[in-house]
């Protein structure tokens, strides 16, 4: 019985038959204990006393095989029965009513429809456990769409009557039986009303449930992010509560994280699955899981593993006597030994499945042994035709492979191709951006030829002039003469300094270093050096200057060009503008005004 199914018919409360009394038709060896304990409830005076009994009552008539008159009792027991204070009793009703509906449902939908047409012996209530009963009938029978109808009449009449406990099972068994249809919309819709209504009575436990089988539903549909939501949320609960039946929210959470294919904590699931059934000694959970871990290592191909899982839960389903699952099994360890190669040992285990089964079929085992060898004659043609099919796959993957790699092989060539244009490309600019940078500092340098040859002569001129004064006039001659010696001076070191820093750049491979170096030591030199008393001028009126704010002030005074003065300052073209802009505000200029006019014409 699967773990929904089991939790499916235990919630039921009031189980109504009203038939009428019969001769006992069971086992007469039981006939004087079965007197003997109608007396003892005749002479009792207290309901919770006389339940007690008719359920030892119920049990004796059970054993004695006389099953209408043990649903008669059962009737009577679940209407005096004190579903408050006789919990274990009452759950104790469920499974023996689950035990007589498992046996022969066929007598309950008897006689539920018999006496549902008699409406003078229900009330409103009475009626609505009948339909639920007669769900449960024809859930067992496996009618799930006649079990709706009448667990749909059931809700009905609950919610009518407002009883909350008797419709929060309702809720749970109708969202059960959508999902056994595949409604699975009604059925979340089920649950979740389920889920609510447990949290306003405190039933954490049927909310547990409810929980476990939402998230079954979501893993039906393929949305495996909710069902690991809803399970995960049912496992907590559990563990609050301190479940005996958390190994099955832990079977379920191992499904739907093997889907989403996290191997390795579906792996952990299972495993304290096992642990759980075996600390509780539940020897079908314990089967089952071991079929599972089977399963899990079968599908990664670990057939040694696989076959140790197997061979565990066949050993535990011997011990419990489980025909069927040692069937599966053995039929389980046949494909394991097959697709390892060891066909004797599978042909082995699949007779020996086909035995057994053939045995609980009341077949002879001449026939199982045909089947086994057609079976076997059967998969060996199929592995054949699957090998046929296996070779013309990997055919075809090999000219899908060629495929990919010719389009591979364009694709990296077209790559290259635009590698060694980008290449050229960015080589050209950088050859035109210093052909720029070349031509810029021998404009400068053709500049600083023509200030020094036009300083040269006004030096010829004034030597002449000396020498043409007299006495008086020499003295401020001989001062200016001085002065435009000193800079003709600088101005020849400034010209050689340039002309050693084209050379420089022009040699391939150039050292950057040495560049950087004459460019510091013209601006040292001749830029804020010889402007020394503007800096000191423009810092006395405008203390807020920084000292890039004033070496740009110097290089705009000494006439350089944007690039040079970019260049000196190592900073961008982009960056110098910025500069300039920030120097006007300091400067407490327009934006429209010019500030190397400005600078020229300070004052100091």
């Amino acid at each position: 019985m699967t773990p929904i199914s089991k939790y499916f018919f235990y919630p039921l409360i009031f189980l109504l038959f009203f038939i009428e009394g019969q001769a006992f038709q069971g086992n007469p060896r039981y006939l004087d204990q079965i007197q003997e304990l109608e007396k003892e409830i005749a002479r009792s005076q207290i309901d919770t006393t006389k339940v007690k009994t008719l359920y030892k009552l119920i049990d004796v008539v059970v054993n004695a095989g006389d099953k209408n008159k043990a649903i008669q009792l059962l009737n009577t027991a679940f209407e005096i029965v004190d579903y408050q204070n006789q919990k274990d009793l009452v759950n104790k009703l469920y499974q023996l009513r689950t035990k007589l509906y498992i046996e022969d449902y066929d007598i309950a939908i008897k006689h539920l429809n018999e006496h549902l047409l008699d409406e003078s012996q229900f009330d409103t209530i009475s009626k609505a456990h009948a339909y639920n009963s007669l769900s449960v009938a024809h859930y067992y029978k496996g009618d799930y769409r006649t079990a709706i109808v009448n667990s749909f009449k059931a809700t009905r009449l609950f919610e009518i009557e407002d009883k909350k406990y008797a419709l929060l099972n309702s809720y749970s068994n109708l969202g059960h039986l959508y999902h056994k249809t595949n409604q699975y919309q009604k059925a979340i819709n089920q649950l979740q009303n389920t889920i609510k209504l447990s949290d306003s009575l405190g039933r954490n436990y049927v909310k547990s449930t409810a929980l476990n089988n939402i998230g079954l539903v979501y893993f039906d549909i393929k949305e495996n992010d909710s069902a690991l939501f809803y399970l995960r949320q049912s496992e907590r609960t559990k563990i609050q509560l301190k479940s005996t039946n958390l190994a099955s929210t832990y079977h379920s959470l191992s499904n739907v994280l093997l889907e989403m294919e996290r191997f390795d904590e579906a792996l952990s699931y299972l495993n304290q699955a096992l642990a759980l059934n075996k600390k509780s000694d539940n020897k079908n959970g314990i089967v089952h899981d071991y079929m599972s871990l089977g399963d899990y290592f079968f599908q990664q191909k670990n057939y040694k593993s696989a076959k140790l899982n197997y061979t565990d839960g066949l050993s535990v389903a011997e011990i419990t006597k489980n025909f069927d699952l040692i069937v599966q099994l053995k039929f389980k360890l046949g494909d394991v030994y097959r697709l390892s190669g060891d066909y004797k040992k599978a042909l082995q285990v699949r007779d020996e499945a086909h035995i057994l089964k053939d045995s609980l079929n009341d077949q002879k085992h001449q026939s199982i042994a045909i089947e086994a060898q057609v079976k076997y004659e059967t998969e060996k043609k199929e592995r054949e035709l699957a090998q046929t099919k296996q070779k013309l796959a990997e055919r075809e993957h090999e000219l899908e492979l060629h495929k990919w790699l010719r389009i591979f092989g364009i694709t990296a060539t077209v790559a290259l191709l635009l590698i060694i244009y980008l290449v050229k490309h960015k080589s050209r600019a950088q050859k035109i951006l210093s052909d720029q940078k070349n031509q810029s500092i021998q404009s400068a340098l053709d500049r600083t030829k023509l200030q020094l040859a036009s300083k040269q002569k006004e030096h010829e001129q004034l030597e002449k002039a000396l020498e043409n004064r007299d006495v008086k006039d020499k003295s401020d001659l001989k001062k200016e003469l001085d002065r435009s010696e000193k800079e003709l001076k600088d101005l020849q070191i400034f010209h050689d300094l340039r002309e050693t820093m084209k050379q420089t750049m022009a040699e391939s491979g150039a050292d950057v270093l040495q560049v950087k170096q004459l460019k510091e030591m013209i601006s040292n030199l001749f830029i804020e050096e010889k402007q020394k008393t503007l800096i000191v001028a423009l810092k006395s009126k405008f203390p807020s200057l920084s000292e890039e704010d004033l070496r740009l002030a110097a290089a705009i005074k000494q006439h350089l060009l944007n690039q040079e003065m970019a260049m000196f300052l190592q900073v961008s073209t982009n960056t110098l503008y910025t500069r300039k802009s920030r120097l006007k505000q300091k400067l407490n200029l327009e934006q429209k005004d010019d500030l190397s006019k400005f600078i020229h014409e300070f004052e100091i």
